[in-house]
């Protein structure tokens, strides 16, 4: 049998190469080949020869294979391929490949989603609120720590670079730059929105009587000191063109902390009342500084402006105005803290307004609030009911303590742990230490200096913090702690508001004798008692065992409250307060206003809550002839519970401030600076006590006229006070506080009539 057989082959894939074809036998031939390269696990070989053989495809793990019985003069064809046993055949660069592919257009996907929410959540934070929703927004946003505050306030541009300020690097005006970061840009003629203007010079100097700056003359004309804010008026002039003077009230803000925000949101609307009240149509823009001119500065244009936008739209965009602002001056509304300030002064203007009312417009009023129609409650009830209560909205863990428990005469009035008094241990305090150091207590509830516990509360005063003490009447277990308190803090005035029994029940332990007594280490001798109509007036000196000095405290207790829950008459009230401030000295003196002053009553809310509040609305009304029932009842609920609880002690309060400040022809009368007291003399030693003063007298001009005939050249000289003269914040108050409501001279040219320091 011939080889007559002929073949040829034909290699699929690749990987395959190196085939080769011999005849074994006539009719049969192998075949065998390489794979040079192969991707993955093993492989199949298979191999199929046409015209087809009985055996079909031919398969084996290695590229060789034998084709027998063939039949003679024919041609075949033999196909060898190379088959994955997974099913399948990859490569892995393309595998790679595709997966890069994958991943970039994940991210591209990606990046396109938070895109589209940042928009979005961007467009939600710019869309303006509505005064309806301040509250809801407030309490979503001020949630987990302030989380969305946080973003939102981050998620403004700090600086837009779009806008020149080549003027600001110029050589000339580097010395005029505070900050060599904060520069203004070029905008307008630097005018802002809402008639504020950022000046360029931000440098703020403190000057008195009369200062002369290059070519302008500034004299002070009046200084009225406020609390929270001083208002000086100024009249500026200028020299080199010999223009008229002009007059600017400046106004600046005291109550700002170095560090933060203030804490009473009430604050700053009450200066945007003053600014405010000094604006009409001839003046120029107000001024408004701060140390850089873009926090503080920021934060009070932003409050006016989005007030304005509440009053005239009922909405606000404090997102896009502080953008805004951003727009015109970098960094405006500088941190975190004052971006949230803004919110809650908008919160408490919309949800109280404004509800200071001046001398002048009170009694008028005051008729309107107490108006009824029908069955509906009058405005002053439902300006009562519009008082937070602030419930639990401190702690009071201290009072709550088993220890402590037995202290307090009523659970549900405590003091709070932020401001309750403390009274330090007398092992912690040296012989030596002085008053300075006694008065370092604080009320810190995280302080480690170990204290004891008293039921009585720090209270703010009108002309400083702490200026206020409200405690409950003292238990016979407490008087040693009471008078420790009393000695420890320097209180100079104690005010005792109740009887100590009143329809058989104690209201208060008598911690006085008239004679030397002692309480625990504490001893208490009266040294002078004086009686009034209305009310009686101790001197108590208080004198510690372990100590050597004695301090003296003026106690006056209240006689017109027994058995009622309001005084009879609110003018012996008023009458005592007037003589506590006259005899106490806390008119005219700061040292003395720092002084707490004490007063207690049964549980140190229900009658001291309306002693507090009117002590600092008097002070108020003859401070700035403004009063602010309101603000100054919900602040008292803030700093102690059981605080003006109901609606007759508010309406009391308002009956007060008529009695104290009655009308005549129109005109509020100005209160007398004493009460009107009778005082019962001895003939005999009035009659001796006028003959002593004679003699003196004559005695002291005979000596006058010597020294005048022995130096007859000293009438010529200037005469100098025999006193110190009063500081100009005391002499010129009278004056500033009626010509601060002038307005300035009516000239288009005028300039900025107000300039507001922050």
């Amino acid at each position: 049998m011939s080889k007559s057989s002929l073949f040829s082959l034909l290699l699929i894939g690749p990987n395959i190469s190196k085939p080769e074809a011999r005849f074994i036998s006539s009719n049969a031939f192998r075949v065998n080949c390489t794979l040079f390269k192969w991707n993955g696990g093993n492989g199949m070989f298979h191999a199929e020869i046409f015209p087809a053989s009985d055996k079909g495809i031919y398969k084996n793990e290695t590229c060789f294979f034998i084709f027998d019985n063939l039949n003679y003069l024919t041609t075949y064809k033999v196909e060898v391929f190379i088959i994955h046993l997974g099913l399948f055949q990859y490569n892995d660069r393309a595998v790679l490949g595709f997966l890069v592919f994958l991943i970039i257009l994940t991210s591209i996907a990606l990046l396109f989603v938070l895109y589209k929410i940042y928009l979005l959540k961007r467009k939600q934070l710019r869309s303006p609120i509505s005064a309806d929703a301040l509250v809801e927004t407030y309490k979503k946003k001020i949630a987990d720590e302030g989380r969305l505050f946080m973003e939102e306030f981050q998620s403004i541009p700090r600086i837009f670079s779009n806008y020149t300020v080549k003027e600001a690097k110029k050589a000339e005006n580097q010395s005029k730059n505070r900050y060599v970061d904060i520069l203004p840009c070029r905008l307008n003629n630097q005018q802002m929105q809402c008639g504020f203007l950022m000046v360029y010079i931000l440098i703020s100097f403190i000057f008195w009587e009369t200062e002369i700056f290059d070519d302008f003359v500034v004299k002070i004309k009046g200084e009225e000191n406020c609390p929270d804010y001083i208002i000086r008026r100024l009249s500026v002039m200028n020299r080199k063109e010999k223009t008229p003077e002009r007059e600017v009230t400046h106004i600046q803000f005291t109550s700002w902390p170095d560090h933060g925000v203030p804490g009473d949101p009430g604050l700053l609307l009450k200066l945007r009342r003053r600014v405010n009240s000094f604006k009409n149509v001839f003046s120029g823009p107000i001024v408004t500084h701060c140390s850089a001119g873009v926090g503080r500065t920021g934060t009070y244009i932003c409050i006016d402006a989005m007030i304005e936008s509440l009053e005239a739209e009922g909405r606000v965009d404090i997102y896009g105005y502080v953008a805004k602002l951003r727009r015109q001056r970098c960094l405006m509304v500088q941190v975190e803290a004052q971006y949230v300030l803004i919110h809650t002064a908008l919160i408490e203007y919309n949800q109280f307004g404004e509800t200071e009312i001046s001398l002048t417009d009170f009694h008028s009023v005051v008729n309107t609030l107490r108006q009824k129609e029908g069955n509906e409650p009058s405005l002053l009830e439902m300006e009562f009911q519009k008082i937070p209560k602030f419930k639990n909205w401190r702690t009071s863990n201290t009072a709550s303590t088993e220890e402590n428990k037995k202290k307090n005469r009523n659970s549900s009035v405590v003091p709070y742990d932020f401001n309750r008094v403390l009274i330090k241990l007398e092992e912690d305090i040296s012989n030596g230490s002085d008053a300075e150091e006694d008065e370092d207590y604080s009320s810190d509830e995280e302080d480690e200096i170990p204290t004891k516990y008293i039921n009585a509360s720090y209270m703010d005063g009108y002309w400083c913090p702490k200026g206020l003490i409200a405690a409950q009447g003292p238990l016979s277990d407490t008087v040693a702690d009471f008078l420790q308190m009393l000695y420890q803090h320097r209180v100079k005035t104690v005010v005792m508001l109740s009887d100590c029994t009143e329809n058989g029940q104690e209201f208060c332990s008598q911690y006085w004798n008239d004679e030397k007594k002692e309480f625990g280490e504490m001893v208490v001798e009266v040294k002078e008692t004086d009686t009034f109509p209305t009310y009686i007036r101790r001197s108590l000196e208080i004198q510690h065992t372990k100590r050597k000095e004695s301090h003296t405290t003026a106690q006056y207790q209240f006689l017109k409250w027994e058995g009622n829950e309001l005084p009879p008459n609110p003018c012996d009230l008023i009458d005592m307060m007037k003589s506590i401030r006259q005899n106490g000295g806390y008119k005219n003196s700061q040292e003395n206003r720092g002084a707490p002053v004490v007063t207690h009553c049964n549980d140190g809310s229900s009658r001291s809550g309306i002693f507090c509040a009117l002590w600092n609305i008097l002070d108020s009304a003859d401070t700035e002839k403004l009063v602010d029932v309101f603000q100054v009842s919900k602040h008292l609920r803030k700093e102690r519970q059981g605080m003006i609880t109901s609606l007759e002690q508010y309406q009391f309060l308002y009956a007060a401030l008529e009695v104290a400040f009655p009308v005549q022809n129109g005109e509020v009368k100005k209160s007398a600076t004493t009460p009107d007291t009778v005082q019962v003399i001895n003939e005999q030693t009035a009659l001796m006590s006028a003959t002593t003063e004679d003699q003196e007298v004559a005695e002291s001009s005979q000596q006058v006229e010597q020294k005048a005939d022995a130096e007859p050249t000293e009438a010529a000289k200037p005469t100098e006070p025999t006193e110190p003269m009063k500081p100009a914040e005391t002499t010129m108050t009278s004056e500033s506080s009626e010509q601060t409501e002038k307005a300035p001279s009516e000239s288009p040219t005028n300039g900025p009539a107000v300039s507001v320091e922050v």
